[in-house]
């Protein structure tokens, strides 16, 4: 203590040193936790801000849109049992597919998924196939002019055997998607 006698300038020094480092520190962490947060709220709100002038732009298009799904409810499957559903389209594809002299390799369903926004359920089959390749386009188009709606999500094919004047075999793999209203929009 004799120190603090000598020197009385340490004294002060000290007592500053203390009084910063437990009430200064303290004061300027809040200070940056403050502005942090600050600039959190200012992202969260020019984020709100951009919602609400988005959602004023798309709220006119919402309408037309939902007339145009009520139209086309229609070209959906309706309602039955998953079971029922599942077999009955696998037979009509298959017998499609050998209808345009085309072999099925290989066929199996995806998982189910509900499309709660819509009222819908989408089933997913998927496909493998062989034959001369000619007879794909046919296929397809006879898929897609069905009057109930089958969306190819997904066609992949291979040729072999090719030459000048044939297109050769053909290998390929199609993953279709069947929409159907829920039981609660009969």
């Amino acid at each position: 203590m004799d120190i603090f006698k000598e020197k009385p300038y340490l004294l002060t020094l000290l007592v500053s040193l203390v009084l910063a480092r437990f009430i200064g520190v303290p004061l300027v962490e809040w200070q940056d936790n403050q502005k942090i947060e600050l600039q959190l709220e200012s992202k969260r709100l020019a984020k709100a801000e951009r919602a609400v002038a988005n959602q004023q732009t798309i709220a006119p298009l919402l309408e037309p849109l939902r007339e145009k799904v009520n139209q086309n409810r229609d070209r959906l499957y309706p309602y039955q049992s998953e079971n029922a559903f599942k077999l009955e389209q696998q037979k009509q594809l298959e017998s499609l597919i050998q209808n345009y002299g085309l072999k099925v390799s290989g066929i199996g369903w995806l998982i189910t998924k509900q499309l709660d926004e819509f009222d819908l359920t989408l089933y997913q089959l998927q496909v493998r196939f062989m034959g001369d390749g000619v007879r794909f386009p046919n296929l397809m188009a006879e898929l897609e002019s069905r009057p109930k709606w089958v969306e190819v999500a997904d066609f992949n094919f291979a040729f072999r055997r090719q030459g000048k004047t044939k297109i050769g075999e053909a290998s390929g793999q199609m993953t279709l998607n069947f929409y159907m209203q829920s039981e609660l929009s009969k």
